[in-house]
């Protein structure tokens, strides 16, 4: 059996090849000027029988999806092609967020550039991104639809107390389909029952949630972190991120990798209680999603 050829035989952007073209690449991005033409994208297929869908970017940022499906087999592959802008730094020295930020369901009551100078602080609130608990509030945000690299300073209140509390930075196309580095309780998400003694230090985590399914990638105990102070990575290579933690912002722990296909990509901050773990056989109820957890602060620089 003649296996389908389902990666691109050539992708060209306004009419150029593509360089470094691989056929395997799942991503290609590209940094454009504000105000530029939205490119045009081509692809052509190595094998007959595989037929190739382009769909062109409607806007910059944006991303070019390029479908590729076997007529024999019904296999199917995809390829993006991400156009995007510069992202910007803020310091958070202003008395409002920069220019460059959206904010997803945002509570004005719980976030301030004024309880600590220079930090974003956010409050948490009752809400996660966890399956189809789409409620998290306070989701901050910047297009990144390119390759890039975030390093955040997190200060929290406290160790992170409920099972799935916890603040970070994720790289977001809806609340079904992120990357999600985050400071946790030590106790996970999944965790039951509660420990007799309070840990030094929560625990870092790598999540993916894709098409509304949510995995925990890898997690890492620090137990240098002191006054609940540590910096978090995260480095977007393509399809590929890679996470990173550190305790004094010079030397990084890797936390973990992983592969995602995500278009039209926002980054930046999250802060929330979480839902609380349910335990084997049991469904989640409007009181579980909306119990009262003690909140936690978490101040960004």
């Amino acid at each position: 059996k003649v296996m389908p050829i389902l990666n691109p035989a050539s992708i060209s952007v306004n009419g150029k090849s593509i360089a470094g073209f691989y056929p395997a690449t799942k991503v290609y991005s590209y940094i454009l000027k504000t105000g530029s033409a939205i490119p045009v994208v081509t692809a052509a297929s190595a094998s007959q029988d595989v037929v190739i869908d382009v769909k062109q970017a409607s806007s910059i940022p944006g991303t070019v999806v390029i479908s590729l499906n076997d007529n024999v087999t019904s296999e199917a592959n995809t390829v993006y092609i991400s156009f995007g802008t510069a992202s910007s730094n803020d310091e958070f020295n202003s008395t409002v967020p920069g220019k460059q930020w959206n904010w997803v369901r945002e509570n004005s009551n719980n976030w301030s550039l004024s309880k600590k100078t220079g930090s974003l602080t956010i409050t948490s609130g009752n809400g996660d991104v966890i399956l189809s608990n789409n409620n998290a509030e306070n989701i901050l945000l910047q297009n990144a639809n390119t390759d890039w690299t975030i390093e955040s300073k997190l200060s929290f209140s406290k160790i992170p107390s409920a099972p799935a509390q916890h603040g970070g930075i994720i790289a977001y196309q809806d609340d079904d389909n992120f990357v999600k580095l985050a400071y946790r309780s030590p106790a996970g998400r999944g965790g039951f029952g509660g420990q007799t003694a309070q840990p030094a230090s929560g625990a870092v985590e790598l999540v993916i949630e894709q098409d509304g399914y949510q995995k925990s990638i890898a997690s890492l105990n620090m137990p240098e972190i002191k006054n609940n102070t540590l910096v978090l990575k995260l480095i977007r290579k393509g399809a590929v991120y890679e996470a990173y933690c550190s305790a004094d912002g010079k030397n990084f722990k890797a936390v973990g990798q992983t592969q995602l296909l995500l278009r039209d990509v926002r980054a930046g901050l999250i802060t929330c209680n979480g839902v609380a773990p349910l335990r084997l056989g049991t469904r989640p109820t409007q009181q579980q999603a909306a119990q009262q957890i003690a909140p936690v602060e978490v101040s960004y620089d």
